[in-house]
């Protein structure tokens, strides 16, 4: 069968924002295992580029594409299907993005079609029902996009419509976690088949970091102990409970934020940082960090700790796995997210401050469970690359009609 595969996903470069990278690595996966990936992705444009570049050759946007992608540190081999758009006025980008996802749909005979957001599933669930011939059609789900609409009062009933007949017109679904597979069929009484598969890492950018060496020795008693977080500053993250554990140990625990947040998030973390006793110093900012620098901005990092609060309901643990793969002995919550690699953790007793500040002190003070950690860690992370999980996703269509 064909290996036609739309990955329909519309975004727009440049873009720091985490569902973009990791909507830039699946593709660039998906086309490394062996799939032809029909993508579109879209550059920024005032009106007057637009109106100067439209009237070059096609080679020009593409050319500016390349460049666009190279932070990302993908592997850009094989991905003849990318066509750039051009993004001028959202409103006539959304416009244009859903006239050529339709026309791509129309032209192909053999496709597999895939998305991992609603607007763009839901074009794609129009098309199966209009069209006679219907194509294989495979969801990615990272969250069910009524229910926080619901909690917040706003309007919900049109999206919850919307995610309704998307999953009545796909022939399988992928989740980023398993409560959302048990959410499709308790809201929605989806019965189909479902592969849970959580987000990935890049093992071109996520490499070891040298720890344990002669160079990098773990520190002793007297020495300073440096704890990374790296991710955004949002709420259910736990980033605030991280910085508050700060208080409960001793001076020579430093601690480095690698990430952002909003405006109010962040000032909000630095005025907890600044709270802290020696706050000032022990507490650095990184700042946001392109991908293919992620690597050097961990470098000197002693511990990973990845503080998820029990109310962040749709999680996916991707920090998790690019810890492992960094090689850095990894503290976590103990939410039932991280059952499965709990033997590869240090789990803290819960998402407490205290109980996050304990679980730092003890791993600190024990190496040789420390250098387990990192040693199994590292073997397993090779099960969660983005490779890894677009081989297994592209077994997974196959099995359901694709290719």
């Amino acid at each position: 069968m064909s290996e036609d595969f739309l990955y329909a996903k519309k975004l727009t470069l440049p873009s720091t924002a985490a569902n973009v990278v990791q909507s830039l690595n699946m593709a660039a996966a998906l086309s490394q295992c062996g799939a032809n990936v029909i993508f579109f992705p879209a550059i920024k444009a005032a009106l007057g580029e637009w109106l100067r570049g439209r009237n070059k050759k096609g080679d020009d946007l593409s050319t500016q594409l390349q460049k666009l992608l190279q932070p990302y540190g993908l592997d850009l081999s094989g991905i003849n299907g990318w066509h750039p758009l051009w993004n001028v006025h959202r409103g006539l980008f959304k416009r244009n993005y859903e006239a050529v996802l339709n026309k791509c749909m129309r032209e192909h005979e053999r496709l597999t079609l895939y998305a991992r957001d609603v607007e763009e599933a839901y074009i794609l669930a129009r098309f199966t029902a209009k069209n006679p011939h219907k194509k294989p059609f495979i969801f990615e789900m990272h969250k069910l996009e009524h229910a926080p609409r619901k909690q917040r009062g706003d309007d919900w009933q049109g999206v919850f419509a919307r995610e309704k007949k998307i999953l009545n017109s796909v022939n399988g679904l992928v989740v980023t976690n398993s409560c959302l597979g048990d959410m499709a069929g308790e809201y929605f009484g989806y019965k189909g088949p479902v592969l849970v598969e959580p987000n990935g890492f890049n093992p071109s950018l996520f490499r070891p970091l040298p720890l344990f060496t002669p160079e990098m020795p773990w520190p002793g008693p007297d020495d300073t102990v440096t704890v990374l977080y790296i991710g955004k500053f949002i709420e259910g993250k736990g980033t605030d409970a991280l910085v508050e554990s700060m208080a409960y140990l001793p001076q020579r625990f430093h601690l480095r934020l690698v990430g952002s947040g909003g405006a109010d998030e962040e000032a909000a973390l630095r005025a907890k940082a600044a709270a802290v006793p020696g706050g000032a110093a022990r507490i650095h900012f990184a700042g946001q960090v392109a991908q293919r620098d992620l690597r050097s901005a961990c470098m000197g990092a002693h511990i990973s700790v990845i503080p998820q609060q029990p109310r962040a309901q749709f999680f996916s643990p991707i920090k998790l796995y690019e810890s492992l793969a960094l090689g850095l002995p990894t503290i976590c919550t103990p939410l039932e997210i991280f059952a499965k690699e709990r033997h590869l953790v240090h789990p803290a007793g819960d998402a407490s401050p205290r109980a996050l500040a304990e679980a730092i002190r003890t791993l600190a003070g024990s190496p040789n469970l420390a250098e387990r950690l990192r040693d199994d860690g590292i073997r397993a992370a090779a099960r969660f690359t983005w490779q890894a999980r677009a081989s297994r996703i592209l077994e997974f269509c196959k099995n359901r009609g694709g290719f």
